[in-house]
């Protein structure tokens, strides 16, 4: 639904490509609004090649709600729906290892979530967030991923946070006291 609000269907996934991109810059700087020509400028990178006018873009995506724009600046109406796209940014560009070196820091936790719950990835992928250096929410999402999906051994004990956890293949979590 809100796809169809922004552009007639031949450019639209071109326009949902462009807005993860603007998701990706943001975030990555940790902003949640910047100048609005920095907004119009990674889109006309994306959308110019497709002769699409990228101001008629931006206000449909100000009537979709997905962004806000005033004289000076522009963002996402909601942090959640910049770090949505943002996720969708690091399945089709990053590696899982660019993404795994972003896990340390907690600005980034919903994204990892988000980008953790999108792809299929494997249990190689997945182990790459169960080190220590990783926020631990986004671990035991790994974690409990890797396991629900039977990609880790039943009786892999994993460290999230203050304690260990040891996840059973029928998704059950039980806490067990450090050895």
């Amino acid at each position: 639904r809100v796809a169809g609000a922004i552009h007639p269907t031949a450019h639209r996934r071109r326009t949902l490509r462009a807005l993860q991109g603007v998701a990706w810059s943001l975030h990555h700087d940790q902003k949640l609004a910047v100048p609005i020509d920095e907004v119009v400028s990674t889109l006309e990178g994306e959308l110019n090649q497709q002769q699409i006018d990228v101001d008629e873009v931006l206000a449909q995506l100000q009537r979709a709600g997905l962004m806000w724009a005033d004289a000076r600046r522009s963002g996402f109406s909601h942090q959640f729906i910049q770090e949505y796209f943002a996720a969708l940014y690091l399945v089709s560009k990053a590696t899982t290892g660019q993404a795994a070196g972003l896990a340390s820091d907690p600005w980034w936790r919903e994204c990892l979530i988000l980008y953790l719950n999108l792809p299929d990835l494997d249990s190689a992928a997945l182990e790459s967030f169960l080190t220590p250096a990783v926020d631990r929410w986004i671990r035991y999402i790994a974690a409990h991923l890797a396991f629900r999906t039977s990609r880790l051994n039943d009786e892999q004990m994993i460290w999230v946070g203050g304690g260990h956890f040891r996840m059973g293949s029928n998704g059950a979590t039980t806490r067990e006291a450090p050895a």
